[in-house]
């Protein structure tokens, strides 16, 4: 973690938690061969419609955590990731968002078919949903 994460009590703050949960879904597609500028100049932008965080235990200042990144589920117009943070082998908190797919206006729109064929296929993995995304703690994707 990096000392600008932390609040007053060394703790990370809850809001950087999204930004560390947006690296692991940008790494996630990215490991796929997909990244945000090519969808973004394409004309589609995924926003954040819905986000829940449950946290277990406080991540401080220098610590190195690995977020894991995980398809949830994917439709005509939003996909949706579930995220786990962890320090070594302990559990800090989880989280799940649901993106809906917009064009440059803000009008909702069917995801690109090259995001629809990759998340299609990503769902038909055996044993859920294929290898996990991961970002390093401090923000740059690690895998």
């Amino acid at each position: 973690m990096r000392y600008a994460d932390t609040d007053q009590m060394g703790v990370v703050h809850h809001a950087r938690w999204l930004e560390y949960f947006e690296c692991g879904r940008s790494a996630w597609l990215r490991a796929r061969g997909l990244n945000y500028a090519e969808l973004e100049a394409a004309g589609t932008l995924l926003v954040v419609a819905r986000l829940q965080v449950h946290y277990h235990r406080p991540a401080r200042y220098d610590e190195v955590l690995q977020i894991e990144t995980r398809l949830a589920e994917a439709r005509g117009a939003s996909v949706a990731f579930r995220y786990r943070a962890w320090r070594q082998r302990t559990l800090l908190a989880e989280a799940s968002t649901l993106l809906v797919a917009v064009d440059r206006t803000g009008r909702p729109r069917r995801l690109p078919a090259a995001l629809r064929e990759l998340l299609a296929a990503e769902q038909a993995t055996p044993a859920g949903r294929g290898p996990a995304g991961e970002a390093g703690q401090d923000g740059r994707a690690a895998g």
